[in-house]
């Protein structure tokens, strides 16, 4: 018989140091209040984790600041064969090579001088493109920007399971919602 771990509680810290290359500031695109309109006022959805309609706000799959630094061919095959979270991509595109044409025809794609492993030339776009209903995920406030429990609050693993977490089950929590637990 394998061994049983009970159910526990594990503070997980991670100290990361993001390094974001020479990028536009940030400001409300029309490409991404047409984004937002889309998702919450026409669709109505709701956030993609919890299934709340309170207090939801449009995510950056690939976050727009570090839009210079993502090949934009990679880009289009993850947003259309991994991170279609809305359809929008599937709905509009046969082929993650159409979606990089729309990227390239509608926001200036260009051929760089860098190289990916197979010796073929690095594409980028105007970072606008990142604000277009292909690069958007529906979340509420505390499943797109709470500590602990947010899209920027999380690791990969906490997030992912928090994508599939049973109901009345919560898979992370801030440290101090933790503190406040263990102190009942």
């Amino acid at each position: 018989m394998k061994d049983i771990v009970n159910e526990h509680y594990q503070i997980h810290r991670i100290t990361e140091v993001e390094h974001f290359p020479e990028h536009g500031g940030r400001t409300e695109t029309l490409e991404f209040r047409n984004a937002k309109h889309e998702l919450e006022v026409v669709e109505h959805l709701p956030c993609f984790i919890c299934g709340t309609m309170n207090k939801r706000e449009s995510h950056h799959i690939f976050e727009r600041a570090y839009w210079n630094a993502l090949d934009l061919k990679r880009v289009a095959f993850f947003l259309f064969h991994h991170y279609d979270f809305h359809g929008h991509v599937k709905r509009d595109y046969k082929t993650s090579d159409e979606l990089f044409k729309f990227f390239v025809d509608h926001y200036n794609g260009r051929e760089t001088e860098f190289v990916d492993a197979q010796g073929n030339k690095i594409w980028t776009c105007d970072d606008t493109a990142a604000d277009t209903i292909y690069n958007q995920l529906i979340l509420d406030e505390i499943c797109h920007r709470g500590e602990g429990t947010g899209a920027h609050g999380t690791s990969t693993p906490t997030f992912m399971a928090r994508m599939a977490q049973r109901k009345g089950y919560e898979v992370s929590m801030s440290e101090k919602a933790y503190k406040d637990l263990i102190n009942k």
